[in-house]
């Protein structure tokens, strides 16, 4: 199965099991096997990296035999591209939501509440991409070339607009979404160092609520955004 069609499926599931809708039964098993599969793929390649990963630990992981895994996915790349494509797919549905009739305030706001709030609840979707762009995105080259590209030059030219609005100071849009990007997703891939010096276990509801209110605080202000 290719990456983006096992992907499309998962974004079926919600659909799928929204109240008062019938569906298929073998259809909504064969959903929940398939977000178990990539859910567990994400925390194996999050632990190991793709070369220390192998499909029989994704397997153990998610509970399955290890031919359930190559049923949906006949190869270990397929698998790690599948895992990389919903952490863009996440991603560009955020970010697509910042539109202008919004204003800066409102749109800058929600995103990085969104973004901090994946990095609590995604924390391994996260780690394996930013794994993958240190290692000089070997496998990925056509999203950040084609689809990341696109996506932040289609939201630059919102930027563009708020700042000839003059509802924010001038910025280069791709910097600010470098820096957006940085300050929320660091949650999750130094959440090791980030438990040491806050001197916790976990990082909790207070953390993640500090970590919203301080990015949106720094960033909206640095941009001259008035409530």
């Amino acid at each position: 199965m290719k990456p983006n069609a096992a992907v499309k499926t998962l974004q079926d599931l919600a659909v799928s099991e929204a109240p008062g809708t019938r569906v298929n039964r073998h259809v909504e098993s064969r959903n929940r096997a398939l977000a178990t599969i990539l859910r567990s793929a994400a925390a194996v390649f999050a632990r190991r990296g793709f070369d220390g990963a192998t499909t029989g630990q994704v397997a153990s992981e998610a509970g399955v035999a290890k031919a359930t895994v190559h049923y949906y996915f006949d190869t270990k790349e397929n698998l790690y591209m599948a895992v990389l494509d919903q952490v863009f797919v996440d991603w560009a549905g955020a970010i697509a939501r910042i539109e202008r009739d919004s204003g800066p305030l409102a749109a800058l706001s929600r995103y990085i509440d969104w973004k901090v709030e994946y990095s609590r609840e995604s924390p391994d979707l996260t780690r394996v991409w930013a794994m993958e762009v240190l290692a000089g995105a070997p496998r990925m080259q056509a999203f950040l070339n084609e689809k990341v590209r696109k996506a932040v030059e289609d939201k630059g030219d919102v930027i563009r607009a708020w700042i000839a609005e003059g509802k924010m100071a001038p910025i280069d849009p791709a910097h600010l979404f470098f820096m957006l990007w940085a300050t929320t997703q660091t949650y999750a891939e130094c959440e090791a160092q980030i438990k040491a010096v806050l001197d916790k276990e976990q990082l909790d509801e207070e953390v993640f609520q500090a970590a919203r209110e301080t990015v949106s605080r720094v960033l909206l202000t640095g941009l001259g955004i008035k409530a």
